[in-house]
């Protein structure tokens, strides 16, 4: 939608997808900022793929995109770099940074992302350095060379890749996050013995799925508190490794102290001149 006045909306551009990506329930599939120059406005959807329309809404290309497959559904802006829009076209699998001409919508390189192990799909929107671009991704940071998509440095880090970096001259600054929260107001999650005591009716000496809570809460994130199943509480399948229907006494060491240990940390990387 692009508004001459200020006070209305003139007119509404569709994306003719075939179908729309599921997302989380605190979010939506128009989750993308567009971005703009002189000559155009550029919109991403990650249920269609790209578009660019002139400031009086006539359509300039359209490059439509396989759509991502993914956890909570995309996150990432288009940007524009020099004559290049570019995109974190990131996935489950086979996720790729992307760079198309911003004046004809053709590709002009694609950047397949390299596997974190243990890891997922990022969020994040890649920001403009100098000559790189540098993207925040689930696991790592990287930079990569603006004109070609050459990977040129990469950083490993404890990250949901969630947030967008921010820049000066000659620092880089990165809110790295994961998805248990803050940690000075995430819950205490009980011992073995208090578990056993509490939820082992049974006396089986294991805690089985008919036994394990619903509201043992062990993230911090306010606004998923209301939300049934969220990843604020704990899931007796992401505890029961093994899947025999029981948490057992390893299951759960591995499981308490692990969560107490992830946390958020910023960084920063200073460039040498």
């Amino acid at each position: 939608m692009f508004p001459r006045k200020r006070e209305r909306f003139c007119e509404r551009q569709v994306a003719p997808a075939t179908e729309i990506e599921e997302t989380y329930v605190v979010s939506n599939p128009a989750t993308a900022t567009p971005a703009l120059d002189k000559e155009n406005v550029y919109a991403y959807f990650s249920s269609y793929g790209l578009m660019a329309f002139d400031h009086l809404r006539k359509a300039r290309w359209t490059l439509p995109l396989a759509m991502p497959k993914t956890h909570h559904g995309s996150g990432a802006s288009p940007i524009l770099a020099g004559d290049l829009l570019i995109v974190n076209h990131d996935a489950i699998q086979d996720g790729y940074l992307l760079a198309v001409d911003r004046r004809t919508g053709k590709e002009a390189w694609k950047q397949p992302y390299s596997v974190q192990r243990g890891r997922v799909e990022s969020y994040s929107t890649p920001v403009v350095w100098r000559d790189q671009l540098v993207l925040h991704r689930a696991g790592i940071i990287e930079g990569y060379q603006a004109s070609s998509g050459r990977r040129l440095s990469s950083l490993a880090a404890n990250t949901s890749g969630a947030s967008t970096p921010t820049v000066s001259d000659d620092i880089l600054y990165v809110a790295t996050w994961n998805v248990l929260g803050e940690e000075d107001q995430r819950s205490s999650l009980p011992d073995r013995a208090s578990m056993l005591k509490l939820y082992d009716k049974n006396g089986a000496g294991a805690i089985s799925e008919a036994e394990f809570p619903a509201n043992l809460k062990f993230t911090a994130r306010p606004e998923l508190d209301a939300v049934p199943n969220s990843q604020n509480y704990a899931s007796f399948r992401s505890i029961d490794r093994n899947r025999d229907g029981a948490i057992r006494e390893s299951e759960w060491a591995g499981f308490a102290p692990g969560s107490a240990r992830r946390q958020r940390t910023t960084g920063c990387s200073r460039s040498g001149r």
